[in-house]
């Protein structure tokens, strides 16, 4: 049994929270790129930074968040993609509270693309704050198990013996069903409330 002090550490919680990681950036890479001119005009929206390094960073970020959906994925390079993500979710916070601090609250927040418009709140602070920590563990704990690092860098389990992959499956399906289960309810709610209006 896994004790609750270690588990951040534990082989099967650091490759789904790689994995859940990577498939953040991944549904946000792809719908940026979707309309890439859009996510500059968001950026510049936000006023944080000067507009040629505004529409460097909006022109950038979309790649950048695609490598490392990559990278996480197969879990090749982890610990710099971790370190490169929990980067560009502090950026994020900051942004979002720069505007939040100015009452900017009806700013789109672009987290993914023109597509799923969502405007800036604290509680996407939180969200991104929950992303930085997943980020952290990775980081920190990631040890090449289930990853390519393991196989090319041999850095799997260092004195351990690999944990079986029948356990990481089925973890990873509890964890599908769930938010499976979150989806369904979330587009039950925004049909109630459309009915409503």
């Amino acid at each position: 049994m896994m004790d609750v002090l270690t588990w951040p550490q534990h082989s099967y919680t650091v490759t789904l929270a790689r994995w859940v990681l990577a498939a953040v950036f991944l549904a946000a890479a792809v719908s940026k790129l979707g309309d890439q001119q859009r996510f500059v005009q968001v950026v510049l929206a936000y006023n944080v930074l000067p507009k040629r390094l505004a529409r460097l960073f909006a022109t950038l970020v979309p790649w950048i968040e695609a490598v490392i959906s990559v990278l996480l994925v197969v879990g090749l390079a982890t610990r710099a993609a971790a370190i490169v993500c929990g980067l560009l979710l502090a950026s994020f916070i900051v942004a979002i509270g720069i505007n939040l601090a100015r009452g900017r609250t009806e700013l789109d927040c672009g987290c993914f693309g023109p597509t799923h418009r969502q405007k800036i709140s604290g509680g996407l602070v939180v969200r991104n704050i929950a992303l930085v920590l997943l980020s952290v563990q990775v980081a920190l704990f990631a040890d090449g198990y289930f990853a390519l690092d393991g196989l090319i860098f041999s850095t799997q389990h260092t004195g351990e013996a690999s944990p079986p992959i029948v356990g990481l499956f089925f973890i990873t399906l509890i964890c599908v069903g769930l938010l499976v289960f979150y989806l369904v309810g979330r587009q039950i709610t925004a049909l109630h409330t459309r009915r409503r209006l």
